[in-house]
């Protein structure tokens, strides 16, 4: 049996000052599907919580690394 995942991305724009026309902010949404279950969170979000583990996970391997060799 196969599983497939879908993923859609979705553009909106927003006037961020009704009296500025020119005012506008524009910001991307991301809907995972695996055919059960859907998830639809920012992506610029999203992408800056992995970073921050990545990070996280790098500090808590060069901390053990260190330990080990003390």
């Amino acid at each position: 049996m196969f599983a497939q995942n879908y993923r859609f991305v979705y553009e909106y724009k927003m006037k961020s000052d009704i009296d500025n026309k020119d005012s506008q902010v524009i910001d991307y949404m991301n809907l995972d599907s695996d055919g059960k279950k859907s998830y639809f969170y920012n992506a610029v979000k999203y992408e800056r919580i992995l970073f921050i583990r990545q990070i996280k996970i790098l500090i808590y391997c060069l901390r053990v690394k260190i330990m080990t060799e003390a």
